[in-house]
């Protein structure tokens, strides 16, 4: 029993510390996060990664990986033709600063506004319908330009494997202005610290066998 308890605390350890939950995040998105009532929702989900980069010298990128299901149709972004899926034209995509359950102000557009100014937003249709944006908002990016090296230092890097950070991705439309699908984003463990945590495990799961 002592042992179990031994071993339980290291894997909670692995889950709560700073330190292992700085630069890898998820998000997931679906409209039960809108607040308010939408109108005719069409059920869009989605899904997707981010990885927070120190460039150095204070500045920082947070580069992203998300796909949206193919109710959602964003063949309106400009420069980015063949995205037409039939779906429901979304009229903007961004990054938005606020908590679970609260509206807040866009700090980041994909597009409609689009905030990425170094111009490396990649939307591309999947063979499925669904669209992924791939990219990176970066210290050159953002409204107010540059508000990424703020938001990595004040609630990135401290953040915490399994809660959420104070940002959320929403896809608008036309008939939902306020969002159509919505996703808070999480801070999760990083590959290497589970390896770690693993293999620093072995050697007390050993004794814990041997001791049997």
């Amino acid at each position: 029993m002592r042992n179990a308890r031994i071993l339980s605390a290291v894997l909670i350890f692995a889950l709560v510390s700073p330190g292992w939950a700085a630069t890898q995040f998820v998000v997931n998105l679906d409209s039960s996060q809108e607040v308010g009532t939408l109108t005719d929702p069409v059920g869009a989900t989605g899904q997707g990664t981010l990885t927070l980069v120190d460039l150095g010298g204070g500045d920082f990128q947070w580069d992203y990986e998300v796909t949206i299901s193919p109710e959602l149709n964003f063949s309106n972004v400009t420069g980015m033709p063949g995205l037409d899926n039939g779906g429901r034209q979304a009229s903007g995509f961004h990054i938005h600063n606020a908590a679970r359950g609260v509206n807040g102000p866009v700090i980041y557009g994909l597009y409609g506004p689009d905030q990425d100014f170094d111009n490396d937003v990649v939307a591309v249709l999947n063979g499925d319908n669904s669209t992924t944006f791939t990219g990176s908002w970066g210290p050159s990016d953002g409204n107010p330009v540059g508000n990424i090296n703020g938001h990595a230092t004040n609630f990135l890097l401290p953040a915490v494997a399994g809660e959420d950070v104070p940002f959320y991705f929403n896809a608008h439309t036309s008939l939902n202005p306020g969002g159509e699908t919505r996703g808070q984003i999480v801070a999760v463990p990083e590959p290497v610290s589970w390896m770690l945590c693993l293999v620093g495990g072995i050697p007390l799961v050993y004794r814990i066998r041997r001791r049997k």
